[in-house]
């Protein structure tokens, strides 16, 4: 339960991450522009600026929770093994690989001229304090959230209780 509920997580940082970029004006053809099509000038300016948004590295810092969670609940997996499956994991999940997933999303969402203004904001005092408090932020607005769904589930379940019903036994 709590694997997943940290996987849930750990995709919502990568769509606020995707999200997080919508100050500029969205633009798409609907049409994904392949990797090796992206100019290599337009190609290092949407790295620029995924790295001014440290998406790339959140993104790898996501699987050691990950790791963390399973050794939870597999108690009985010795160390080595884990090591073991987290060096192949991080062969396979690299910044490159990231890298490539996110330039063709970037590039059809956001024109070249788009991404250097996006690069320019990211780069300013406001961009970097941005960056330094999403972190913070995010981790505020999940608890916010969370504590909102337990209590509207709560509520919830007294109104149906209420009407006469009770929770299903599984």
């Amino acid at each position: 339960m709590f694997a997943r509920k940290l996987l849930r997580y750990v995709f919502c940082l990568s769509l606020i991450y995707c999200g997080g970029a919508g100050i500029a004006r969205a633009q798409s053809d609907g049409k994904a522009e392949a990797p090796a099509a992206i100019s290599g000038e337009r190609r290092a300016d949407i790295k620029r600026l995924l790295d001014l948004m440290g998406v790339i590295a959140d993104e790898m810092k996501s699987l050691d929770p990950v790791f963390e969670s399973l050794k939870l609940r597999f108690t009985n997996v010795p160390a080595p093994v884990w090591e073991d499956l987290k060096k192949e994991f991080k062969a396979e999940f690299t910044p490159e690989m990231f890298l490539e997933a996110y330039l063709p999303i970037y590039a059809r969402r956001f024109s070249a001229a788009d991404v250097k203004e996006l690069i320019k904001f990211y780069e300013s005092p406001a961009g970097r304090k941005l960056v330094e408090a999403t972190p913070i932020i995010r981790e505020e607005a999940y608890s916010v959230g969370y504590e909102r769904g337990l209590k509207i589930g709560q509520r919830i379940q007294e109104r149906l209780r209420v009407k006469g019903y009770s929770p299903s036994e599984t």
